[in-house]
């Protein structure tokens, strides 16, 4: 028998557990091992405070996807290039660095795989291509994407899109997105 969802996500939440772990395990009945989820959370807690309060220029942060990129999931990913647009970044016709590369790189593949981003990190990953002037595979992958599953997205999410879209010159994903609303 499952145990009751609410009761065991109260007892695992007090334990610091991550709310979506917790749900699985109640999903599941499987009661994972709570030292190797904490460790895990605090890892990623670790990385997500570092890129967004830590690094005070690009330097630094170049240098924390340099070391940490294996770590990063599509939130870290994406946290990053919004730090880079708030540091003042912006490509245009420079050569982009090659963590930033790097860090496309991973996102691209992310974008054209099966394991799909999730649609908010689909926004703030148009809106910070569109604030860092980006260009070239990234910015049709993202016109790609909000053609695919304009349907996924909430009424934020799609706002988000339509106006990263319109920056970035993807006229037939902004109409299908302005469809599905």
């Amino acid at each position: 028998a499952k145990p009751n969802m609410q009761l065991f996500s109260r007892r695992c939440a007090g334990k610091g557990l991550a709310r979506r772990t917790v749900c699985l395990r109640c999903i599941s009945g499987v009661v994972a091992r709570p030292d190797v989820v904490n460790q895990n959370a605090e890892v990623a807690r670790d990385l997500q405070r570092q890129i967004c309060r830590e690094v005070a220029d690009l330097d630094e942060l170049w240098n924390v996807v340099d070391r940490r990129l294996p770590e990063f999931d599509e939130g870290h990913a994406v946290s990053s290039l919004a730090r880079a647009a708030s540091l003042g970044l912006r490509v245009g016709k420079e050569v982009s660095p090659l963590p930033l590369q790097r860090l496309l790189g991973k996102l691209e593949e992310k974008l054209g795989s099966q394991e799909q981003l999730e649609p908010f990190s689909v926004a703030r990953l148009a809106a910070a291509a569109a604030e860092l002037s980006l260009d070239g595979s990234i910015r049709s992958a993202l016109g790609s994407e909000a053609l695919r599953r304009a349907n996924e997205f909430g009424s934020h999410e799609i706002s988000v899109l339509v106006r990263a879209l319109c920056r970035l010159g993807e006229k037939a994903a902004v109409g299908a997105l302005l469809e599905s609303a």
